[in-house]
């Protein structure tokens, strides 16, 4: 038993000796360890250099939204090429148009002034009337070609004088032309710190407290800005940078700018410029500014100035052909000639006189027929309203009616079966009276037949005895 004991107590302490004893240390051990700890030290820094690197810079130019700008404003500088080009080529071929010879019907009235000289003054007036007309024409088509000969295209984005009250998202009452050149900074400063303050925009942008008052007004008009609400402060109906460039940039955001991008203000900036690149068109000098052009439209202005031209060579022609004619007394062709003429307004006959008075007439008669058409118009309405409230009223009193009519129908029946039923009982009254005189009457009815009878018989026997 005590050797077991002395056995026992030597195994375990031969056991805990194993586990407290140090380990050995080779190089081949600790080469693993080392490796390991430095791969994870390599491994977190990676992670957190990774973590802490700023994002990679997007390359702009290779964005499909950048891309297809870019192809538009290529794509307009060549039509711009084009149309300049056939500009130049238009020009040349108008200063090569021949000069309309308006002198042709004075040369001919000068040639035979002694044939002229002895006709009617009215006849005189009428030449000069048409002398004077291809002159004043003539000065305004000369003023045409002249300006549109000096007039030079340029690539710009032309804006019509009827679309400018919708230039601009929201504009309100205030034109984006007349927009102080701070606008856009005070509105993002304003949205970015979320104070709609003059004071704020005063300080920030130093700037006059008048100019800033002004700019918050456009801010307002613009609807950025809530209305003025005394000594608080003006409240911002745009929540954040986004919401503010999409008012700002309203075009710009009809193209699909990616989510991840939009935030970048470069980017939008960059867009916003490539935009309004890309809305440049050719474009004319026109009294109301710029005026866009194409090469068909070019075409079109050359042919209206040569149609003129063309006119007017043609009214000096019928002028010959109508003094030629008075001169060969061919009445007929003067008076449709005249009458060609006239219809141009050249001589301010009765016949313009007329169409004007028949025009006042037509516009009278109109002017007429809608007034009847109104008083019409009200009469049928007056009607309508009266015949409304006719029903209306009748449809009470018929309702009266029929209420006292059921009443007094229903006081007729119940009178009516009460006389009814009185008549009834008294017909059988009747009735059991006749059925008892009836009775009587039998009854006397037998009793003298039976009295008749025996009276016969006694007669009878009285003739036999």
């Amino acid at each position: 038993m005590e050797f077991l004991v002395i056995a026992l107590v030597l195994a375990v302490g031969a056991y805990i000796g194993m586990f407290q004893s140090p380990a050995p240390t080779t190089n081949v051990s600790e080469a693993p360890k080392n490796k390991s700890s430095n791969s994870s030290k390599d491994v977190q820094s990676e992670f957190i250099d990774t973590k802490s690197s700023s994002t990679p810079k997007v390359d702009y130019e290779k964005l499909p939204e950048v891309i297809e700008l870019r192809d538009k404003i290529q794509k307009g500088k060549g039509e711009f090429k084009e149309a300049k080009k056939e500009l130049r080529f238009l020009k040349k071929k108008l200063s090569e148009l021949p000069h309309p010879d308006i002198e042709v019907v004075k040369k001919f009235l000068k040639a035979n002034s002694t044939f002229f000289n002895q006709q009617g003054v009215d006849i005189a007036l009428n030449f000069q009337k048409l002398s004077d007309y291809l002159e004043s024409q003539l000065e305004v088509v000369e003023s045409i070609i002249k300006g549109w000969q000096a007039s030079e295209l340029v690539l710009e984005a032309p804006k019509l004088e009827e679309d400018l009250e919708f230039e601009s998202y929201y504009s309100g009452d205030v034109d984006s032309l007349d927009r102080d050149v701070l606008f856009e900074d005070a509105a993002r400063l304003v949205v970015t710190t979320q104070q709609g303050s003059t004071s704020l925009i005063q300080r920030k942008l130093k700037l006059g407290y008048n100019r800033a008052g002004r700019i918050v007004d456009q801010l307002e008009a613009a609807g950025i800005l809530g209305p003025f609400e005394g000594s608080k402060a003006r409240q911002v109906l745009v929540p954040d940078d986004i919401a503010l460039e999409q008012k700002l940039n309203p075009d710009l955001y009809g193209l699909d700018v990616p989510k991840a991008t939009s935030v970048d203000r470069k980017l939008i900036k960059l867009l916003s410029k490539l935009k309004k690149e890309a809305d440049k068109r050719p474009s004319l000098p026109h009294k109301n500014g710029l005026r866009e052009i194409t090469i068909d439209e070019l075409g079109n202005d050359y042919e209206v100035i040569v149609q003129r031209y063309q006119h007017l060579n043609k009214v000096a022609a019928l002028g010959v052909l109508m003094a030629n004619s008075l001169m060969n007394k061919d009445k007929l062709l003067y008076a449709e000639l005249y009458t060609q003429l006239d219809k141009l307004g050249i001589f301010e006959s009765n016949w313009e006189r007329k169409i004007d008075e028949g025009i006042s007439d037509i516009n009278y008669s109109l002017t007429n027929l809608n007034s009847s058409i109104s008083e019409l118009v009200d009469s049928i309405e007056g009607m309508e309203s009266s015949v409304v409230t006719a029903i209306d009223d009748l449809s009470w009193e018929m309702s009266d009616e029929m209420n006292s009519l059921a009443w007094e129908m229903s006081d007729s029946f119940s009178n009516m079966e009460a006389s009814l039923e009185e008549k009834v009982g008294e017909l059988n009254k009747n009735v059991d009276e006749v059925r008892s005189d009836m009775g009587s009457v039998r009854g006397a009815a037998g009793l003298g037949a039976m009295l008749t009878a025996y009276n016969s018989y006694q007669l009878n026997k009285i003739r036999k005895s």
